[in-house]
């Protein structure tokens, strides 16, 4: 059986073994980063009290997870979600030129 979840989601049971998966597509984050990209460049006072520092899609999220051990949403992990973004590899998602 496969069914439909939502936005890039899919269910998927076997009958036969039981078996069930969340199939997860990646949707196409071109304007996003394009949007970050267009904000880094622009920048924040640094007097703003509230600023967005960065804006991670869920993909990235389940792959700092995989890969690192990182969970974005627990608060110890605070310093190692900084450190990621910080990284070369990942500055794309940073919405400012600064170092968070």
């Amino acid at each position: 059986m496969k069914r439909k979840l939502g936005d890039g989601q899919t269910f998927l049971f076997s009958e036969h073994s039981g078996e069930w998966a969340i199939n997860h597509r990646s949707p196409d984050l071109t304007k996003l980063l394009d949007s970050n990209k267009r904000l880094q460049q622009e920048d924040h006072s640094i007097r703003d009290e509230f600023r967005l520092s960065a804006r991670i899609p869920v993909t990235i999220y389940y792959e700092w997870k995989e890969k690192f051990g990182v969970n974005l949403y627990d608060k110890n992990h605070k310093e190692a979600v900084r450190k990621l973004l910080n990284s070369p590899d990942y500055r794309y998602l940073k919405t400012t030129s600064r170092v968070i």
